[in-house]
């Protein structure tokens, strides 16, 4: 073999393995992408994005009325009092199926 053929052989090993770099690349971005889906919709679903949720909706509720007058910006809640008013709203009524 020349020292060309053996040069050209290199680059096209070389593009083999850009490639294939990039394909892993790709499917390891797309795995990431489905994971982090998943747990975001795990929080959902159990709860435990409850307070993100929470201060997500009263901080875009109180920017509503932010130079028009209106006193309606309510108090955040702390994570603990959050909780704490959540239980007790589960737990105060009566909880059984008979």
């Amino acid at each position: 073999m020349t020292m060309a053929a053996v040069g050209n052989l290199e680059s096209v090993g070389n593009k083999l393995f850009a490639l294939r770099e990039w394909r892993f690349g790709r499917v390891r971005e797309k795995l990431i992408c489905i994971l982090r889906s998943y747990w975001w919709w795990q929080r959902q679903v159990s709860g435990d994005a409850a307070y993100e949720n929470y201060v997500r909706r009263a901080a875009r509720r109180s920017s509503g009325h932010a130079g028009c007058g209106h006193d309606n910006a309510e108090k955040i809640a702390s994570a603990e009092q959050f909780y704490l008013e959540r239980l007790r709203r589960e737990h105060s009524r009566v909880n059984r199926c008979c």
